[in-house]
């Protein structure tokens, strides 16, 4: 499995709960991820289809709560890689008050551009169309679903696009 989480009994449990929200298939079992078919999704594809790329890929994944959350890369080659995804589930993400699955589900998104070889560090959006001041990359930005046609697409695995399919519904996320 190239999906687990690590930590306290107490942190599985949170990962389990914020899993399920993505995709009801989801079940953390002794650290490791898996999807249980015999559970229908019908409200949650694109969660579903999250979960289960990254459990596909041949790049491991991990989860462990940290302060802050974020994704880092396994390796710095500029290639698919693996990630370490650190979440805090305290940490609620802006206009998503109902559920602490959103800031995972969002990680996690940068954990699956990361295993695609997506990710360039040099490709910034410049703040206010110029090239001073501050940029962020372009990818963070696809990632909320804020930026770029492809990453608007209904089928696009985007923190918006789960927002959008999550119940109760969470308002689109307008800026990063």
């Amino acid at each position: 499995m190239s999906l687990t989480a690590g930590g306290s009994v107490g942190f599985l449990r949170q990962v389990n709960e914020a899993l399920v929200h993505l995709d009801p298939q989801a079940e953390v079992i002794n650290g490791r991820v898996y999807l249980d078919a015999s559970v229908e999704v019908r409200h949650h594809t694109l969660g579903h289809s999250l979960l289960r790329q990254l459990i596909q890929s041949p790049y491991q994944t991990h989860i462990v709560e940290g302060r802050v959350s974020n994704c880092d890369a396994t390796t710095k080659n500029g290639g698919a890689t693996g990630s370490r995804v650190i979440w805090n589930p305290r940490q609620i993400v802006r206009h998503a008050s109902h559920c602490m699955c959103i800031g995972l589900g969002h990680e996690l998104c940068h954990a699956l551009q990361l295993t695609q070889g997506l990710v360039s560090s040099s490709d910034f959006y410049p703040a206010r169309g110029r090239r001073v001041g501050f940029s962020i990359r372009v990818e963070t930005l696809a990632i909320t679903g804020t930026y770029g046609s492809q990453s608007w697409r209904r089928n696009a695995v985007t923190e918006n696009n789960l927002r959008s399919e999550h119940i109760p519904r969470n308002p689109p996320r307008p800026t990063y």
